[in-house]
């Protein structure tokens, strides 16, 4: 699959992580912004149109990405962090992103506040 560098910010993440996360450069639509309240399937439709990974803090969503569309998504990270304050998502986020040097496109990133871990979508 040709994924892009684009990352598909579910509506869980706060606009602070978005405006954060672009002025780093990062290539992010919102779901806040462009599609709020609409259903996992938009969001997951808008995300295979973007050919992006898809970032999110909803664990439902998570398992259903990981057992029913491993191909059709270019990757996925699922927050497992405490949301104590945007920075601290921010913060988290920026390591993934720009500082891990772990390849989100074509894995299922999970992310608590120890440790992360990444499966192959296959």
């Amino acid at each position: 699959m040709n994924c892009s560098n684009i990352v598909v910010a579910d509506e869980n993440i706060p606009i602070l992580v978005i405006r954060g996360l672009r002025a780093r450069g990062c290539d992010i639509v919102s779901i806040l912004e462009e599609a709020r309240g609409c259903s996992d399937e938009i969001v997951l439709d808008i995300s295979i149109k973007h050919k992006a990974v898809l970032v999110s803090f909803d664990k439902e969503f998570g398992s259903r990405v990981y057992r029913n569309i491993p191909g059709a998504l270019c990757g996925f990270v699922l927050l497992r962090i405490p949301p104590l304050s945007p920075e601290y998502i921010l913060k988290t986020l920026e390591w993934l992103i720009f500082e891990s040097g772990i390849e989100l496109k074509g894995n299922y990133i999970v992310i608590d506040k120890s440790k992360v871990r990444s499966f192959p979508m296959v």
